[in-house]
């Protein structure tokens, strides 16, 4: 995976659209925390920041 991979991800990480399953929301959740065992050595406050944004997506609750 690309390093910039990962900063694309905390601006994709907005609320998800309305017209997704409940099982497509899931998925994008997880791939983000794979995405971020990948890259997060990449540089540590994106990495950061990708934490948040996937804490903060409705996916976590």
């Amino acid at each position: 995976m690309p390093d910039w991979l990962g900063a694309t991800r905390i601006a994709n990480l907005a609320p998800p659209p309305a017209h997704w399953s409940a099982a497509k929301i899931t998925a994008y959740w997880e791939e983000a925390q794979v995405i971020l065992a990948a890259l997060g050595h990449a540089h540590e406050g994106l990495a950061a920041r990708l934490e948040q944004k996937i804490r903060l997506y409705p996916a976590a609750a």
